[in-house]
């Protein structure tokens, strides 16, 4: 995603019209010429959220990790074929 960079005054003089853009873009704010913050968007940040939420699930990850390891090894079944699979035994 990319992002713009603006001053702390800036922000204060377009806060609506920097609003709208975090739409498309994050903007990193700087005071003095130092970063200080970002203003993001809601839905940006709700998506981090649940990016750390998945990752902080060990139980979750183990499982993830256990399902690519299956993958790789070729044990796992084109789900359609899993479906074909099944309607055969049913009739």
């Amino acid at each position: 995603m990319s992002q713009q960079v603006i001053q702390a005054s800036e922000l204060r003089d377009k806060l609506a019209e920097y609003l709208d853009q975090v739409e498309r873009s994050r903007v990193l704010i700087t005071k003095h010429g130092e970063e200080r913050a970002y203003l993001i968007s809601v839905r940006e940040l709700r998506s981090l959220e649940e990016t750390i939420a998945v990752l902080e699930d060990s139980e979750l990850m183990t499982g993830l990790k256990k399902s690519l390891e299956d993958l790789a090894a070729g044990r796992i079944e084109d789900i359609h074929d899993a479906f074909s699979e099944l309607d055969a035994d049913i009739r």
